[in-house]
C-alpha cells in the first residue's frame, strides 16, 4: 500500500441534490423542502434522491427534477454545479438507526454523503403542476438564508452559496439570463432578471444597447404594433459579446 493511501475507506451513499433557481417578488429564490424524519429533522433541505439502478448522474437529475416540478423541462437551463463530501454528525443519525452509543464506530463513521448538485433555473412565472412534489415545498429568497435564516440540512447551506455564485457570475459572461424568462420577453423583463439576480439596479437604455449589440443573444419578433414594446427569444449564441459585467461593489 502507497504511504499515502489511507489505510480504511469509509462507504458513503450517493445523492443528486436540485438546486432550482427562479425569480420570485424580484428577489433570486431557491426551491426548499422541510425535512419531517432524521437526519436533520425539521430543517430544510434541497430536493434530491438517490440513483437508479441503471442511472447515470444526469438521468436521475432529469428524473427527480421531473417528480419534483411535475413539469415538461427539457428548455430549462440544467448545469452540474460540483461534487460534496459530508458526514452527518452521529447525534442526526442516531434516531433514525439507534442512539450512537448501540452501534459500532464503523456504523457512525459511515453516515457520509456524495451530494452530486445540478443547478437549474426555472422560467418565472411557472409554478410546480398540481400533485408534484414541489407542492409540500417553499420557496425562499436566497438572501434570507443568512446567519437569521432557516437552518439547513446536511451542507446545502455550501450548495447553496456555490450555486448562486455561479448564477450572478454566470450572467456576466453567457446568455443564460434568457433561461429565466418564458418567450417571447421584452428587454425591460430581460433586465430585471440581471437586476433581481444581481441585486443592483441598472441604466434603462445602456444596458438595453448592451444586450442587443451582443451578436446573436436575441432575435426580435417582427411587429407591426404601433406603441408596443418588442418581442424577443433568444438566439443561438451561448456567450455575451463583450462580457457585461456586475457593478463593482456588488
Amino acid at each position: 500500500m502507497a504511504d499515502d493511501e489511507p489505510d480504511h475507506f469509509t462507504p458513503a451513499s450517493l445523492r443528486v441534490e436540485l438546486v432550482l433557481l427562479t425569480v420570485r417578488d424580484g428577489r433570486l429564490a431557491v426551491l426548499l423542502v422541510k425535512r419531517h424524519s432524521a437526519p436533520f429533522q425539521g430543517c430544510w433541505a434541497l430536493p434530491g434522491g438517490g440513483l437508479g439502478d441503471h442511472e447515470d448522474l444526469d438521468a436521475a437529475s432529469q428524473r427527480l427534477l421531473t417528480l419534483t416540478t411535475g413539469l415538461e423541462h427539457d428548455p430549462w437551463h440544467a448545469e452540474q454545479l460540483r461534487s460534496y463530501v459530508s458526514a452527518v454528525p452521529a447525534q442526526q443519525t442516531a434516531g433514525a438507526a439507534g442512539s450512537a452509543s448501540e452501534r459500532s464506530d464503523e456504523q457512525v463513521s459511515a453516515q457520509r454523503s456524495v451530494s452530486v448538485a445540478y443547478m437549474v433555473f426555472m422560467p418565472v412565472g411557472t409554478d410546480p403542476a398540481p400533485g408534484s412534489a414541489a407542492e409540500a415545498f417553499r420557496w425562499w429568497a436566497v438572501d434570507d438564508l443568512s446567519d437569521d435564516g432557516p437552518v439547513l440540512a446536511f451542507d446545502h447551506a455550501s450548495i447553496i452559496a456555490d450555486a448562486v455564485d455561479r448564477c450572478r457570475s454566470k450572467l456576466e459572461y453567457t446568455t443564460v439570463a434568457a433561461s429565466f424568462l418564458q418567450e417571447p420577453f421584452t428587454l425591460g423583463e430581460l433586465r430585471r432578471i440581471y437586476e433581481n439576480v444581481w441585486g443592483v439596479k441598472l441604466h434603462h437604455s445602456n444596458f438595453a444597447r448592451k444586450l442587443t449589440s451582443s451578436p446573436g443573444y436575441l432575435v426580435a419578433e417582427v411587429d407591426g404594433s404601433p406603441g408596443r414594446a418588442t418581442l424577443y427569444r433568444r438566439g443561438s449564441a451561448q456567450f455575451v459579446m463583450p462580457p457585461i459585467p456586475r457593478p463593482v461593489g456588488e
